[in-house]
């Protein structure tokens, strides 16, 4: 078995790479040559948040999905070829590569999961090769979740308008355009002490388009002479913000004549 690799794809990048610290690079595509004899198998191990197109100089393409493994079957070949690792951000792979999971659109990749230096998706790929009856052919196989996203807050001590960040704060070489905030929930409350009973809308805009058409949600909060209000929400699902540099916008009404706050939570790619 001969073992090539790390590799580094960034997502970010089309015509270009990136370079990082002290001879870090970063590349949306590589090309790696390969000597393998007849019926040789190749293992390509995926450990980044994105899919990949697998391109084999002589037994075509093929979508592998992020997060997983898989063995090729390079039949018949000898002698050495080459092997084309591509990012692929499409919603859904093309037809012709099989089912796999729908990614949110180009440049939104999955949560952001982060290494020490912050920088998204630098998870490296490998490649296994082997002679034949080396190894076993195998379907491709999911690997265990990566480590836990970073997650990051921002708050309120009144009412106002609070305005999440987007990636261009964060990572270095994304265009601000192509940034995306994950919403991940949020706490609000009030203490007693209102003089009147008054309500009024908590509302969340520059939301990616919802089932329903909607980019925005409303939440009623409701503040009384005896009781102040509490709202703690966790999305089932992390929601993304719209992209385009319009970042997550908060708004949270003057409903109390006591404190209010407001914290919410998201993640970043």
């Amino acid at each position: 078995m001969n073992r090539q690799g790390p590799y580094y794809l960034f997502p970010y990048l089309s015509n270009a790479f990136l370079t990082l610290g002290s001879g870090f690079q970063g590349f949306p595509k590589v090309e790696i040559p390969i000597v393998i004899g007849t019926d040789g198998l190749v293992e390509v191990i995926n450990l980044t948040n994105f899919g990949l197109t697998v391109t084999m100089q002589s037994q075509g393409n093929a979508y592998q999905d992020a997060r997983s493994k898989c063995m090729y079957k390079l039949v018949g070949t000898q002698g050495q070829q080459m092997i084309t690792l591509a990012v692929n951000l499409e919603t859904a792979p093309p037809a012709s590569f099989g089912p796999g999971p729908a990614i949110n659109g180009p440049y939104q990749l999955p949560l952001a999961l982060e290494n020490a230096i912050g920088i998204n998706a630098f998870y490296p790929v490998w490649l296994n090769v082997y002679e034949k009856n080396e190894a076993e052919w195998y379907p491709p196989v999911a690997l265990s979740p990566p480590p836990a996203q970073q997650i990051y807050f921002a708050s309120l001590a009144a009412p106002g308008t609070l305005i999440l960040p987007t990636t261009h704060d964060v990572y270095p070489a994304v265009p601000l355009t192509n940034g995306v905030c994950y919403l991940l929930g949020f706490d609000t409350s009030s203490n007693n002490g209102a003089t009147a009973a008054s309500s009024g809308n908590l509302t969340i805009s520059n939301l990616a388009q919802q089932p329903d058409g909607s980019t925005s949600m409303i939440y009623h909060l409701v503040n009384t002479t005896t009781a102040g209000f509490s709202l703690s929400i966790r999305f089932p699902t992390p929601i993304p913000g719209n992209g385009g540099g319009s970042p997550i916008t908060i708004v949270l009404p003057a409903v109390s004549t006591a404190s209010e706050s407001l914290i919410a939570y998201y993640s970043l790619t």
